[in-house]
């Protein structure tokens, strides 16, 4: 996986899951750093 797709993932699915799990706007994303996570296009 590199940046392009985990963003694509993260775009997807992040505030769907926020929504479906009732965490409203007040959550933590956390990430080791890992290559994909710390890639430029990923950090924008």
């Amino acid at each position: 996986m590199d940046g392009v797709k985990y963003r694509q993932i993260l775009e997807e699915n992040l505030l769907f899951s926020a929504r479906t799990l009732s965490m409203g706007r007040k959550f933590t994303f956390q990430h080791d750093n890992d290559p994909k996570h710390t890639a430029k296009l990923s950090t924008q």
